[in-house]
């Protein structure tokens, strides 16, 4: 039995036995995770279908089972073939920072380059495909007198600040996924 393009339909995949004449002796039936709640096959042609809306997240790959079998003594025509469903994942989670909020001082009139603070954040995307997942680290509030390396997420000064003149400053931090319009 073969997996292949489900003709008109680009999200489906057919299945064909060479058993099957098209004289409608054979259907196909589908078993393992998922099949009937989350997968259905048309019995008729082997196209194969998902009913729902797949997320990696909740699960990254499911494991099916097809098999070709006589409509009328349901006895198998063909083996089962065993097959793995792998879900492709899309950027459709945030970025979240792992122990913030972070707080951080800095002495008044600090030299510039002082290291402020080094935060991180993670992304439950897969980071093995596309961009969905690389975090970008940018400073939001706190210009000129703060930067962030937007990949490592050192912030640094970059301008010496007189608290009198500058009382209370402060600045936020952002982390962003790295998108592309390729992704």
């Amino acid at each position: 039995m073969m997996l292949g393009g489900g003709g008109m339909d680009p999200d489906a995949q057919r299945l064909h036995s060479d058993v099957d004449k098209g004289d409608g002796k054979v259907k196909y039936v589908l078993s393992g995770e998922g099949a009937t709640s989350i997968f259905t096959i048309d019995e008729n042609t082997g196209d194969i279908h998902a009913t729902k809306r797949l997320d990696r997240e909740a699960q990254a790959y499911y494991t099916l089972q097809a098999q070709a079998v006589d409509r009328i003594t349901n006895l198998p025509v063909e083996p089962k073939s065993e097959f793995v469903v792998k879900v492709q994942d899309i950027n459709d989670n945030e970025p979240k920072f792992l122990d913030g909020p972070y707080l951080a001082g800095v002495p008044e009139m600090s030299p510039l380059g002082t290291m402020v603070v080094q935060v991180a954040a993670t992304d439950a995307d897969d980071p093995t495909y596309g961009n969905s997942a690389r975090v970008v680290y940018s400073i939001i509030h706190g210009q000129p007198y703060f930067s962030v390396e937007p990949k490592t997420a050192h912030a640094w000064t970059i301008a010496s600040a007189d608290f009198d003149k500058v009382p209370g400053l402060k600045y936020t931090l952002s982390s962003t996924v790295q998108y592309c319009a390729s992704d």
